[in-house]
Order: C-alpha cells, then structure tokens, then sequence
C-alpha cells in the first residue's frame, strides 16, 4: 500500500506551482505570485516552530511570534484594503468642469487593458457631461509607437467625443506628474488653476491618485474605472496595498 503524501506537503507544492505560474506564465500577476511564495514560506516556518516546540521553549516564542506578525499583517492588509475600497465607490455623477485622465500603457498603438477600461468610463462621463473638457495625460514609454496621451485622444475622438474638449499632456512618466503637469496645461489654456478636478483611474488606484492631487493643493473628484478581471483585479488590489503602504511610510 502507497504511503500518502501528507497534506501539508501537497498545498506546500501547490502554492510553489502556483507562484511559478503567476510570475512566468501571466503577465501582469507578480504580487499574486509572491503572494503563494509569502504564503509557503509562512507554511515552512509555522511548521519548523512546531517542530522546535517540542525541543525548547524557542519554539513557543517562534510560533507565538509569528502568529503575532501575521495577524497584525493581516489587520493592516484589511484595512488599508477598505480605505481604497472607499474611494473605488462611486454612485453619483458630481459635475466638474475638469477631469484628468491618468495614463497607463499602450501596446504599440492599441490602448492596454487598463488603459482601455479608463477610456471607457472617460466616455461615459464626457456623455453625461458635455461641457466638461478632459486632459489625458501620459507620455511616451517602452514598447509605446506613440504617447499614452496620444492614444487615449484618438481612441476618444473615434468614439465621436469633440477634438476641442480634449486636451494632452504628453510629458508625464507618473501619477504625480500627470496630476501637476495637466494642472499645467489647464492653467496655461485658461489663465486659472481649477480648486476642483475630476480623477479618472482604474478603482483599485484611485486612493492614492485622490492623495496625490490633493498635494498639489486642489480637491479631487474620484472617477473610477472598473477592471472587468476578478483576478487581475485582486492582484492589482494587493499591489496597491502595498503601494499604499509605501507611499504612507515613505512618501512614494
């Protein structure tokens, strides 16, 4: 009769698979992938507490200790998650005579998934609001054929959106850049720096894009963009979580 592999060793495996598969078969999944490493290693080490735990009282302090760090790790993963859970929601149609649009990547030409699902909800926003101007802002980056700015101009003007209400920013290579240097361009056209604007992003940045514009002093009106992917936008939740976290501590 075949010995059984127990358990412990099967979901050891499967997370290592698991993390293998989500940082060299998809793009895009690098959290989630060393999220399942994280998650085996914690495995590893609850395990070899267990073990020195019945040989000396360092084993005790090992697993007391890391039971401790995993629940203050998980206290703060929820609640940071719930803070940029709050400003993802949006169910009114507040009017700003602004809106930034945040660039993120293009393939060659083609707006990327979440450059796509920002445009569409820049569309569905300029519909509702016909005198609201937008600014799309991104420049130029690797395996880009023309800027982010560019893109989203024209993808817009072939949805039927009036050239005159979109203005680019072409310059920008980050969330602070796009948010002050579009500012730029408005106050150049206009002669006025707005106190309040419209912030279109994917829902799960929308926080710290919020945070971002309200450092350069105006009050910002969250516009999310839904990421029709329940697992890229898990990953991107928790690579916010993190990004959160950076920018809280250090200021990134």
């Amino acid at each position: 009769m075949k010995k059984k592999i127990p358990g412990f060793y099967l979901a050891l495996v499967a997370l290592v698979l698991a993390g293998l598969f989500f940082l060299f078969a998809l793009a895009g999944y690098t959290v989630t992938g060393l999220l399942c490493f994280g998650i085996a290693g914690l495995m590893v080490l609850f395990r070899l507490a267990k073990w020195l735990e019945r040989r000396s009282k360092a084993g005790l302090w090992l697993r007391r200790g890391l039971t401790a760090l995993l629940c203050l790790g998980v206290l703060a993963a929820a609640g940071t998650w719930t803070v940029i859970l709050g400003e993802s929601r949006w169910e009114n149609s507040p009017d700003c005579d602004y809106i930034i649009v945040l660039g993120a990547g293009v393939n060659g030409n083609v707006p990327s998934q979440s450059l796509a699902e920002r445009l569409d909800a820049t569309y569905d926003y300029l519909i509702l609001h016909p005198d609201t101007v937008c600014v799309v802002s991104g420049g130029q980056g690797s395996g880009e054929n023309i800027t982010e700015a560019r893109c989203m101009y024209d993808n817009l003007i072939g949805r039927g959106i009036q050239p005159d209400r979109i203005w680019q920013e072409d310059q920008a290579t980050n969330t602070r850049e796009n948010l002050s240097y579009s500012l730029a361009v408005i106050q150049e056209r206009t002669g006025v720096r707005p106190a309040r604007v419209g912030v279109v992003s994917s829902e799960y940045h929308l926080f710290r894009a919020c945070e971002f514009a309200r450092e350069t002093g105006v009050v910002p009106v969250g516009i999310p963009a839904k990421t029709r992917n329940p697992l890229l936008r898990m990953n991107y939740y928790l690579r916010e979580i993190l990004a959160v976290w950076y920018y809280i501590i250090l200021g990134g």
